[in-house]
């Protein structure tokens, strides 16, 4: 999700991505994701908390968790975007990019900001107006890709997070360094992946034995690939339903080791505001 309020959605692209909001599948997948950030942060949440997502795009971490909190809010760049919000969630979404926000003072307990950081223009300023906009012992949720993940140290230039929407990267160490000089202390930092327990079997086991030459693990995955694709193509939809109901606790357990090892290619970040 790019912040920089330079940026704009074009109404085909707007169209297109309403358009897969409706597939089932996905806005299962997205709130599955949604419900996996939640249970990384409700021990900090309080039903008296108010909180503000940053780039929050089709909100669906603001509408899983608004029930746990007294009030949520988010500001979304895109007029797309926001006014979906506004008009078909009925959800307090303000069109604007981090650089133009305003909000009081002491605002907000939480401040959020999934899959953003890496994208602002202006990172430092951005951690100064969340500063301010938090309240003491406030705190800040971020998560972003992880430089120095096992992944992207096997692929190198070819990691899929390296490209030009990405205006900076951070590892556990400078993430680390430049939120504390900037008024806040880490409570908590992990490894995480977009929907954990559902990424697919072959890409968790490459995580987890990075150790495999990049070609033989390609030419595995394209195989197996294959060979999946082959057999769904062959398979009536019962069996279909069966092999995936069998892959589920499979893909769940690989899903699982990769957070307990640490090996998956995002942060997630918990940290506090300062007492000043």
């Amino acid at each position: 999700m790019v912040i920089d309020t330079r940026v704009t959605v074009n109404k085909e692209t707007y169209e297109s991505l309403v358009t897969s909001w409706k597939d089932q599948e996905r806005i299962q997948s997205r709130k599955r994701d949604a419900r996996q950030r939640i249970a990384l942060v409700r021990k900090y949440l309080r039903k008296s908390h108010s909180l503000l997502e940053i780039g929050c795009a089709g909100c669906y971490f603001l509408g899983e968790v608004k029930g746990l909190v007294n009030s949520v809010k988010g500001i979304e760049p895109s007029a797309f975007y926001s006014d979906y919000a506004q008009r078909e969630l009925k959800l307090d979404v303000k069109q604007s990019g981090i650089e133009d926000a305003s909000f009081p003072p002491a605002s907000f307990d939480v401040v959020a900001l999934f899959s953003v950081f890496e994208h602002l223009v202006d990172p430092i300023g951005a951690l100064k107006k969340i500063h301010e906009w938090l309240k003491p012992k406030g705190f800040l949720i971020l998560e972003m890709p992880n430089i120095q993940c096992p992944s992207a140290r096997h692929k190198g230039i070819n990691w899929m997070h390296i490209h030009d929407e990405h205006r900076f990267h951070f590892g556990p160490g400078s993430i680390e360094k430049l939120l504390n000089r900037y008024g806040f202390e880490i409570v908590s930092i992990r490894s995480r992946d977009f929907n954990q327990y559902r990424i697919g079997i072959g890409k968790s086991i490459r995580k987890l034995f990075l150790s495999l030459p990049s070609h033989n693990a390609t030419a595995i995955a394209s195989k197996g690939n294959k060979k999946a694709s082959e057999t769904q193509k062959s398979s009536p939809s019962r069996l279909k339903k069966m092999r995936k109901a069998l892959q589920l606790p499979v893909t769940a357990l690989l899903g699982w080791l990769v957070l307990k090892f640490n090996k998956g290619d995002n942060l997630f970040v918990i940290a506090r505001k300062k007492p000043a």
